[in-house]
């Protein structure tokens, strides 16, 4: 977590009456880019070195801890599950006062005219929002990735969703919320609307791991497809968030075929123009590959127990759950001879998809967001209304 800014301070009267946007990860600095990029004179800053502009916090740790009582307090009271989630977020609750006061402090010098994130279950975002909804500051969610039904409700003003998956489980979770919500696609997908994946046989393959994949399951995994698929080119990629020497594998394995992808520096979206299918466990690089048209394969490499989270096997977006090697490689024999298409599977995620507005969700929110702000709410003139749900939903209207 980043404490200190070592930065020239923010010069508040540059930005004053402006849209302020807020990242703390690099998903959600990714999907919100695009769309400050468009919007000019907006303020984009954040912490961890995400957005332009970084935001200390040493500031509001030293106000917290005239809180410690208060804490305190609230620690007897808490129930025991409660208390135990103490153990793992003392430094989370205690900075919560400091953090809530500093955010305050900063919206009343900036008055933006809306506050745009990109998460909704962080402690960072959320006491952000808070601070504005409390000063009757617009406030704006735009998803980064795919939500579960464990996601709190939403409580923006408005929410810019990706398509009717999200809005089903944002319904589920809570259908009386009064946050206006869009149906605008992933901005983040534009600039790659012309690197559709077209081939009809596979020729390369990705591997995706995560931090709770052991590494000895990798190498089993990446040992045995270099052997057994000498013709493809095969490209590994970590979790940005994976401190092991995964690059490891492939200095080690004897295939010239065989390269590295480091999530770090290489968006998801230009390992995906490199491969043809993705073996992945539960992530959202599945629906990422699918609407590159690159084949989504189910596959958790360590054997935990599916829970599908974020329901792309129940909504048909991969076609099987693979929990054996045997099964994964008749799976990557058939590909081999024959790739189908899979883009229109991701159409219930992103619902731009195979419409006139496809590749254009970016315009569509900048348009939303420009109303907002000089009217004070959006034109609904190219949007209609989604029946059948308990929230007020738009989509773009269908010709």
């Amino acid at each position: 977590m980043e404490l200190i800014n070592l930065e020239a301070p923010i010069k508040y009267g540059d930005y004053k009456n402006k849209p302020l946007f807020f990242a703390e990860t690099k998903n959600q600095n990714d999907a919100l880019y695009p769309i400050y990029k468009k919007m000019k004179g907006s303020l984009f800053f954040g912490l961890n070195g995400f957005g332009v502009k970084k935001f200390s916090l040493i500031k509001a740790y030293f106000i917290s801890l005239f809180f410690i009582h208060r804490l305190f307090k609230e620690y007897k009271n808490a129930t025991d599950f409660q208390k135990y989630s103490f153990k793992y977020g003392l430094n989370k609750y205690l900075l919560t006062y400091g953090y809530y006061i500093e955010c305050i402090s900063l919206l009343k010098k900036l008055k933006p005219n809306v506050v745009i994130v990109a998460n909704d279950h962080l402690l960072e975002t959320r006491g952000l929002v808070k601070a504005a909804n409390d000063l009757n500051i617009s406030t704006i969610y735009l998803q980064h990735a795919s939500v579960s039904e464990n996601f709190p409700s939403l409580n923006f003003t408005y929410a810019f969703l990706d398509g009717f998956d999200s809005l089903k489980k944002y319904n589920a979770i809570d259908r009386k919320t009064k946050t206006n919500v869009f149906l605008t696609g992933f901005a983040k997908f534009d600039e790659n609307l012309n690197f559709i994946n077209k081939s009809v046989k596979l020729k390369s393959i990705g591997i995706c791991v995560s931090t709770l994949d052991k590494y000895e399951n990798i190498e089993y995994l990446i040992k045995n497809l270099s052997q057994d698929f000498k013709q493809l080119k095969i490209i590994l990629r970590p979790h940005p968030g994976d401190k092991r020497k995964i690059m490891k594998i492939v200095q080690d394995v004897n295939n010239d075929n065989l390269t590295f992808s480091d999530s770090k520096t290489e968006d998801s979206f230009m390992f995906l123009q490199k491969t043809d299918a993705v073996i992945v466990g539960e992530s959202n690089i599945l629906l990422e590959a699918a609407m590159l048209n690159v084949y989504p394969i189910y596959y958790e490499i360590s054997k935990y127990k599916k829970h599908d989270a974020y329901s792309f096997l129940q909504n048909g977006l991969v076609d099987k759950y693979y929990q054996n090697y045997n099964d994964l490689k008749k799976m990557i024999l058939s590909l081999i001879k024959s790739k189908p298409s899979v883009r229109h599977k991701a159409k219930y995620y992103y619902n731009t998809i195979d419409t006139p507005y496809d590749g254009q969700s970016s315009d569509l929110i900048k348009e939303l967001l420009s109303d907002i702000i000089k009217n004070g709410n959006p034109n609904l003139t190219r949007w209609q209304k989604v029946d059948g749900v308990e929230l007020t939903v738009y989509q773009i209207a269908r010709d």
